[in-house]
């Protein structure tokens, strides 16, 4: 890299810090001015809040306990970046690429991840209640134990996503499709599942309780033991699901239904 480029790297970085509106230099930096970028973003990853980010290439990077808060994180490129108890509260993570990304423990409270790439992302013990996902990709992604209370994944997908045990009250699933996902033992209170498609997903011991799954695709669900208790099942499809044991006190459903395989 010659001096040109080095301080053309060292302008944008602090024009960054600064919190100076970014021109499009970024575009036009090679392969070795991006790496020298990312190298001094995460050397200063503890003083990166309120920061405009977006669109930059962070791939990789480790990012454990950066303080993004309150950033603007727009079509990011986060994909397998640690970013293991990281503060993204208020980010703005709309359209980012979080593939493979090691979100575990990290604190997302009301951030924004519409539309963003998520696919097989370790988000294992995340706060994340207040956010929203609307049309984000979570396939294959790893939720277990996270608080998402109140949160939005209108029309997300999440096949085969893991969010057994997770605290869910309130969520927002409105069309998300969530085929084969693991949502044993989650606690899904007041979830909205209106029109979500969940064919052979796990809700075994789930708490259901007032629940909206009008006009879902639970066909093949596995609902043994799970608290129905006041959920709406008006339009539901259950064939083949296992209620087995499921408390359906006060629930609302079809005259026909199947109580068990």
């Amino acid at each position: 890299m010659n001096q040109n480029q080095l301080l053309a790297v060292e302008v944008f970085f602090e024009q960054i810090r600064a919190k100076k509106p970014l021109d499009d230099a970024y575009a036009g930096f090679s392969i070795e001015m991006k790496q020298m970028l990312k190298e001094l973003l995460v050397k200063y990853k503890r003083e990166l809040r309120d920061l405009d980010l977006s669109g930059l290439d962070l791939s990789g990077a480790n990012l454990e306990r950066a303080r993004l808060n309150r950033s603007n994180l727009n079509r990011i490129n986060l994909a397998g970046t640690n970013l293991r108890e990281a503060n993204l509260s208020g980010a703005n993570l709309n359209r980012a690429n979080l593939a493979r990304a090691n979100l575990g423990g990290a604190v997302l409270y009301n951030a924004f991840l519409n539309g963003a790439k998520l696919s097989g992302a370790d988000l294992q013990g995340a706060f994340l209640s207040e956010s929203s996902f609307t049309e984000a990709d979570l396939s294959g992604a790893s939720l277990k134990g996270v608080q998402l209370t109140g949160g939005i994944l209108i029309r997300a997908c999440l096949p085969e996503a893991d969010l057994s045990g997770a605290d869910l009250k309130d969520l927002d699933l409105h069309e998300a499709k969530l085929p084969h996902a693991n949502l044993s033992g989650a606690d899904l209170h007041g979830a909205i599942f209106m029109r979500a498609d969940l064919p052979g997903a796990n809700l075994s011991g789930a708490d259901l309780t007032r629940a909206n799954f009008i006009q879902a695709n639970l066909s093949g669900v596995d609902l043994r033991g799970a608290n129905l208790s006041r959920a709406n099942l008006l339009g539901a499809i259950l064939e083949g699901a296992d209620l087995s044991g499921a408390n359906l006190s006060g629930a609302i459903y079809e005259s026909m239904m199947p109580i068990g395989q």
